[in-house]
């Protein structure tokens, strides 16, 4: 139950598989110890189970179920997250946009249905530089065309 507190189920699946990582290895460096000592190849020599061996190996089997059951729900949890967030990012987006559009007509409302931006002096009013872009490009042309 510790584990469960500490690491959630990804991390009970992570340490099962790590324990079952750390079961056989042990088990290997002891068939390769005892075949060293026999004066024999390990590769050649069948590695026998006891039968303690065996009901653990049956028991690692489970917890890799296990671990590949939890490791599943977790794919699927995290699909299902994934989706959620794309949902509130759309939700969010579009409350964004009508907050702003609110947010013109109550500045619209406030100054008499004129915006002031609009009364700004622009261009040549302004004192300002005529625009390359102005004229669909004619201003630009004639200026690189000069």
């Amino acid at each position: 139950a510790g584990r469960r507190r500490a690491g959630g189920l990804s991390g009970m699946a992570s340490e099962d598989i790590e324990f079952v990582e750390r079961t056989l290895r042990s088990w290997l460096d002891a068939h390769e110890r005892a075949c060293a000592s026999a004066g024999t190849d390990p590769d050649a020599a069948p590695f026998v189970p006891t039968t303690a061996q065996a009901e653990v190996a049956k028991h690692l089997a489970h917890r890799l179920d296990l671990a590949r059951v939890v490791s599943r729900d977790l794919d699927a949890q995290i699909a299902s997250t994934t989706d959620a967030l794309a949902r509130i990012e759309r939700v969010t987006a579009a409350a964004e946009s009508v907050r702003e559009t609110d947010e013109r007509r109550a500045r619209f409302a406030r100054e008499g249905g004129a915006d002031r931006r609009a009364a700004l002096p622009m261009g040549a009013d302004a004192d300002a530089a005529p625009s390359p872009h102005a004229a669909d490009g004619r201003t630009l042309a004639r200026e690189l065309l000069a």
